[in-house]
Protein backbone atom coordinates (compact mmCIF):
# COMPACT_ATOMS: atom_id res chain seq x y z
CA UNK A 1 0.00 0.00 0.00
CA UNK A 2 1.42 3.36 -0.87
CA UNK A 3 1.92 5.79 2.17
CA UNK A 4 -0.58 8.69 2.56
CA UNK A 5 0.33 10.37 6.12
CA UNK A 6 4.11 10.77 7.19
CA UNK A 7 4.04 11.81 10.95
CA UNK A 8 5.03 11.36 14.64
CA UNK A 9 4.01 9.67 16.97
CA UNK A 10 5.68 9.86 20.56
CA UNK A 11 4.89 10.22 23.95
CA UNK A 12 2.10 7.46 23.87
CA UNK A 13 0.05 6.63 27.24
CA UNK A 14 -1.94 3.66 26.88
CA UNK A 15 -4.51 2.96 29.58
CA UNK A 16 -6.02 -0.39 29.07
CA UNK A 17 -9.90 -1.74 30.39
CA UNK A 18 -11.08 -4.90 30.20
CA UNK A 19 -14.62 -4.87 28.54
CA UNK A 20 -17.61 -6.86 27.39
CA UNK A 21 -17.31 -8.22 24.16
CA UNK A 22 -20.91 -7.38 23.69
CA UNK A 23 -20.38 -3.74 23.91
CA UNK A 24 -18.36 -3.47 21.16
CA UNK A 25 -19.91 -5.88 18.67
CA UNK A 26 -22.44 -2.90 17.16
CA UNK A 27 -18.42 -1.42 16.07
CA UNK A 28 -17.47 -4.28 14.86
CA UNK A 29 -16.17 -3.65 10.71
CA UNK A 30 -17.43 -6.43 8.62
CA UNK A 31 -14.62 -8.92 7.77
CA UNK A 32 -12.79 -8.62 11.39
CA UNK A 33 -13.45 -10.50 14.30
CA UNK A 34 -12.61 -9.52 18.53
CA UNK A 35 -8.80 -10.06 19.04
CA UNK A 36 -8.84 -11.43 22.74
CA UNK A 37 -6.38 -12.17 24.88
CA UNK A 38 -6.10 -14.94 27.09
CA UNK A 39 -10.01 -15.31 26.40
CA UNK A 40 -10.21 -11.52 27.44
CA UNK A 41 -11.15 -8.06 25.89
CA UNK A 42 -10.14 -4.58 26.05
CA UNK A 43 -10.31 -1.23 25.51
CA UNK A 44 -7.55 1.55 25.48
CA UNK A 45 -7.62 5.25 25.96
CA UNK A 46 -4.27 6.10 23.87
CA UNK A 47 -3.15 9.57 24.62
CA UNK A 48 0.04 10.93 21.94
CA UNK A 49 1.48 13.93 20.39
CA UNK A 50 0.87 13.98 16.96
CA UNK A 51 3.67 16.20 14.97
CA UNK A 52 5.87 16.57 12.10
CA UNK A 53 2.62 15.76 9.49
CA UNK A 54 3.24 15.34 5.94
CA UNK A 55 0.26 14.51 3.55
CA UNK A 56 1.43 12.69 -0.09
CA UNK A 57 4.92 14.42 0.90
CA UNK A 58 3.37 17.49 1.58
CA UNK A 59 4.23 19.38 4.93
CA UNK A 60 0.21 20.20 6.75
CA UNK A 61 0.22 23.95 6.96
CA UNK A 62 -0.34 25.37 10.77
CA UNK A 63 -1.24 22.02 12.51
CA UNK A 64 1.80 19.83 12.21
CA UNK A 65 2.32 19.32 15.92
CA UNK A 66 -0.59 18.85 18.29
CA UNK A 67 -1.99 16.48 21.31
CA UNK A 68 -4.49 13.52 20.88
CA UNK A 69 -6.78 10.88 22.68
CA UNK A 70 -8.17 7.96 21.07
CA UNK A 71 -10.33 4.72 21.75
CA UNK A 72 -9.89 1.60 20.19
CA UNK A 73 -10.36 -1.98 20.36
CA UNK A 74 -8.72 -4.79 19.20
CA UNK A 75 -9.36 -7.35 15.98
CA UNK A 76 -7.85 -9.17 13.40
CA UNK A 77 -8.44 -10.08 9.90
CA UNK A 78 -7.23 -12.69 8.16
CA UNK A 79 -6.14 -12.22 4.39
CA UNK A 80 -3.96 -15.09 2.35
CA UNK A 81 -4.25 -17.47 5.30
CA UNK A 82 -2.53 -15.17 7.44
CA UNK A 83 -4.01 -13.09 10.59
CA UNK A 84 -3.78 -8.93 10.13
CA UNK A 85 -4.17 -7.87 14.15
CA UNK A 86 -4.62 -4.51 14.32
CA UNK A 87 -7.50 -2.15 16.06
CA UNK A 88 -10.25 -0.27 15.60
CA UNK A 89 -11.23 3.62 16.98
CA UNK A 90 -14.26 4.47 18.48
CA UNK A 91 -14.12 7.86 19.31
CA UNK A 92 -10.64 10.72 19.05
CA UNK A 93 -9.88 13.87 20.66
CA UNK A 94 -7.96 16.85 18.92
CA UNK A 95 -7.61 20.31 20.13
CA UNK A 96 -8.14 21.48 16.45
CA UNK A 97 -10.71 21.55 14.23
CA UNK A 98 -8.95 21.47 10.46
CA UNK A 99 -7.15 18.12 11.37
CA UNK A 100 -10.71 17.14 12.46
CA UNK A 101 -12.24 17.41 9.54
CA UNK A 102 -9.17 16.25 7.42
CA UNK A 103 -9.65 13.13 9.03
CA UNK A 104 -13.22 12.89 9.01
CA UNK A 105 -13.16 13.27 5.31
CA UNK A 106 -10.36 10.70 4.18
CA UNK A 107 -10.27 8.10 7.17
CA UNK A 108 -14.07 8.21 8.01
CA UNK A 109 -13.18 8.70 11.82
CA UNK A 110 -15.33 9.34 14.51
CA UNK A 111 -13.07 12.92 15.68
CA UNK A 112 -13.89 15.20 18.13
CA UNK A 113 -12.35 19.30 19.12
CA UNK A 114 -11.90 19.61 22.72
CA UNK A 115 -9.13 21.53 24.55
CA UNK A 116 -6.81 18.99 25.00
CA UNK A 117 -3.37 19.71 26.26
CA UNK A 118 0.24 17.87 27.15
CA UNK A 119 2.38 18.78 29.45
CA UNK A 120 6.04 16.84 29.28
CA UNK A 121 8.71 17.69 31.76
CA UNK A 122 11.96 15.43 31.88
CA UNK A 123 9.94 13.16 34.50
CA UNK A 124 6.71 13.53 34.41
CA UNK A 125 3.91 13.67 31.54
CA UNK A 126 0.20 14.61 31.83
CA UNK A 127 -2.41 14.74 28.88
CA UNK A 128 -5.73 17.02 30.21
CA UNK A 129 -8.94 18.20 28.65
CA UNK A 130 -12.09 19.29 29.68
CA UNK A 131 -15.38 17.20 29.05
CA UNK A 132 -18.56 18.63 29.23
CA UNK A 133 -16.52 20.97 32.10
CA UNK A 134 -15.33 18.71 33.63
CA UNK A 135 -11.86 18.01 33.75
CA UNK A 136 -10.12 14.90 32.33
CA UNK A 137 -6.27 13.72 33.10
CA UNK A 138 -4.31 11.36 32.84
CA UNK A 139 -0.91 11.42 34.58
CA UNK A 140 2.14 9.85 35.19
CA UNK A 141 6.18 10.12 36.59
CA UNK A 142 8.59 8.91 34.08
CA UNK A 143 11.34 6.73 34.31
CA UNK A 144 14.62 6.07 32.31
CA UNK A 145 14.54 2.54 31.54
CA UNK A 146 12.59 0.84 28.42
CA UNK A 147 12.24 -2.76 26.58
CA UNK A 148 10.08 -4.07 24.45
CA UNK A 149 7.07 -5.92 25.41
CA UNK A 150 7.83 -9.76 26.44
CA UNK A 151 6.64 -12.29 23.66
CA UNK A 152 3.13 -13.49 24.34
CA UNK A 153 2.57 -10.35 26.83
CA UNK A 154 -0.78 -8.40 26.83
CA UNK A 155 1.53 -5.23 26.40
CA UNK A 156 2.54 -6.91 23.12
CA UNK A 157 -0.99 -7.79 22.10
CA UNK A 158 -2.11 -4.07 22.65
CA UNK A 159 1.04 -2.77 21.26
CA UNK A 160 2.22 -5.01 18.22
CA UNK A 161 -0.94 -3.62 15.97
CA UNK A 162 0.13 -2.36 12.81
CA UNK A 163 -3.64 -2.27 11.10
CA UNK A 164 -6.56 -0.25 11.85
CA UNK A 165 -9.81 -1.00 10.06
CA UNK A 166 -13.18 1.12 10.09
CA UNK A 167 -16.35 -0.19 8.82
CA UNK A 168 -18.77 2.12 6.69
CA UNK A 169 -22.46 3.34 6.35
CA UNK A 170 -22.77 1.23 3.34
CA UNK A 171 -21.32 -1.99 5.31
CA UNK A 172 -18.26 -2.28 3.62
CA UNK A 173 -14.88 -2.32 5.83
CA UNK A 174 -11.73 0.02 4.81
CA UNK A 175 -8.24 -1.31 6.21
CA UNK A 176 -5.21 1.28 6.03
CA UNK A 177 -1.95 0.17 6.99
CA UNK A 178 0.44 1.74 9.80
CA UNK A 179 4.00 0.98 9.89
CA UNK A 180 6.44 2.01 12.25
CA UNK A 181 9.51 0.28 13.97
CA UNK A 182 8.99 -1.44 17.27
CA UNK A 183 8.07 0.64 20.37
CA UNK A 184 9.94 0.03 23.69
CA UNK A 185 7.30 0.88 26.50
CA UNK A 186 7.54 1.38 30.35
CA UNK A 187 5.18 0.21 33.09
CA UNK A 188 3.30 3.13 34.53
CA UNK A 189 1.79 1.55 37.90
CA UNK A 190 1.68 5.05 39.83
CA UNK A 191 -0.19 6.67 37.27
CA UNK A 192 -3.07 8.62 38.28
CA UNK A 193 -5.80 8.61 35.48
CA UNK A 194 -9.33 10.96 36.09
CA UNK A 195 -11.83 9.82 33.56
CA UNK A 196 -15.11 9.99 33.53
CA UNK A 197 -15.41 6.91 30.85
CA UNK A 198 -19.48 7.18 30.21
CA UNK A 199 -19.63 11.10 30.19
CA UNK A 200 -16.72 10.78 27.74
CA UNK A 201 -17.72 7.80 25.67
CA UNK A 202 -21.44 7.23 26.36
CA UNK A 203 -22.75 5.40 29.18
CA UNK A 204 -24.08 2.61 27.56
CA UNK A 205 -20.30 2.09 26.82
CA UNK A 206 -19.03 3.28 29.50
CA UNK A 207 -21.21 0.85 31.71
CA UNK A 208 -19.31 -2.43 29.98
CA UNK A 209 -15.92 -1.17 30.35
CA UNK A 210 -14.57 -2.18 33.92
CA UNK A 211 -13.85 0.49 36.04
CA UNK A 212 -9.92 0.14 37.08
CA UNK A 213 -7.11 -0.28 34.21
CA UNK A 214 -5.17 -3.53 33.94
CA UNK A 215 -2.49 -1.38 32.55
CA UNK A 216 -0.91 1.55 32.11
CA UNK A 217 2.22 2.01 30.21
CA UNK A 218 4.61 4.48 28.43
CA UNK A 219 5.86 4.44 24.97
CA UNK A 220 8.36 7.27 23.53
CA UNK A 221 6.95 6.29 20.00
CA UNK A 222 8.45 6.74 16.56
CA UNK A 223 8.41 8.38 12.99
CA UNK A 224 4.77 6.62 11.37
CA UNK A 225 3.67 5.89 7.92
CA UNK A 226 -0.20 5.58 7.52
CA UNK A 227 -1.73 4.50 3.71
CA UNK A 228 -4.71 5.58 2.65
CA UNK A 229 -7.94 3.41 3.18
CA UNK A 230 -8.71 0.74 0.77
CA UNK A 231 -11.45 -1.26 0.27
CA UNK A 232 -10.86 -5.25 2.06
Amino acid sequence: MKNFLDVFWTDLLVVTYEVEASALEKYLPVGTELDSYEGRHYVSVVAFEFSKTRICGIPMPFYRSFPEVNLRFYVRRKEAGEWRRGVVFIKEIVPCKIPALLARKIFRENFHVHPLHCKLTDDRITYFWKHRGEEQEITTPLEREFRLPESGSLHEHLIERYWAYKGLRSGKTVEFQVSHRAWEIQNCPRATIKLDIPRIYGTELGDAIHTEPVSVFYAKGSRVWVSKPSPC
